[in-house]
Formats: structure tokens, sequence, C-alpha cells
């Protein structure tokens, strides 16, 4: 108790078996080996006071022939799309000079213009903030 206490006084969130998880639910047909690896790449111990703050989102698109598409890449430093008709208008700036991105086989394009998207799903609406405009992408 006094450890908890004092963890909760220093802001440290719960005590290690405390914490919020999210484990990801594996088949009966893998091995026990398969299993311990999947549980141990599977889980997140989140913090009360972040789980508040944390979403995650999932997009499957039904039309494998849609003209428009979207990658959302958690990893990436900046989203970045080539449409000027998705930014909320009054969200974009004009990047001046461009910003050049480089790609791993040494190409490059230029973001012109940085603001918010509104992605529309069916159940809510996800925003997505300081996306990249650019067009040759």
């Amino acid at each position: 108790k006094k450890q908890e206490a004092e963890r909760k006084k220093k802001g440290k969130g719960k005590v290690k078996g405390e914490a919020h998880s999210a484990q990801e639910d594996v088949s009966e047909s893998e091995s026990e080996g398969e299993m311990a690896a999947a549980d141990m790449y599977a889980q997140a111990h989140v913090s009360a006071k972040s789980k508040r703050d944390i979403s995650a989102y999932i997009l499957s698109d039904p039309s494998p022939t849609a003209k428009l598409k979207l990658l959302l890449d958690s990893g990436a430093s900046s989203g970045m799309v080539p449409h000027i008709e998705w930014f909320e208008p009054s969200s974009l700036r004009p990047l001046d000079p461009p910003r050049p991105i480089g790609f791993g086989d040494d190409s490059e394009v230029f973001a012109i213009a940085i603001g918010t998207i509104i992605l529309t799903t069916k159940t809510t609406n996800v925003r997505l903030t300081n996306v990249l405009l650019v067009p040759d992408f």
C-alpha cells in the first residue's frame, strides 16, 4: 500500500500488476511456444492517466477498385496525402520553402502545405493534424 501511495503521489500510475492491458487472442491450434511468443509481443500496459489519451483505429476498404486510397503509417513522422480537397480549408498553411521528403530509394518529393484532414467512418470522425500535402505522392 505504501508503494502504491508513493507512486500515485509521484504520478507514476498503477503498480505493475494493476495496470490496464490489451491482449491479442491466439487460436487454440497454436503451439505453446507460439502462444508464449504471441503473448510476449501482444501486450500493452497503459496507465489510467494515459488510457483516456490513446485511441486506435482500423480502416478497411471494401472495394479493391476504389480510386482514392489512404495508408496510415503510425511509425511515420508525418502523414502525407496528394489531394488538397481532403484538407479542412481553414487549416491549410503553405510551406515556404517546400519541405523535401526523401525515400529509401533516394527519390525525393516536396510537401507544399500542412494542415488537418477529417476521416469519416461509420461510427465517428477521425481528425489527423499536421498532415503534409504532397502532390507527387
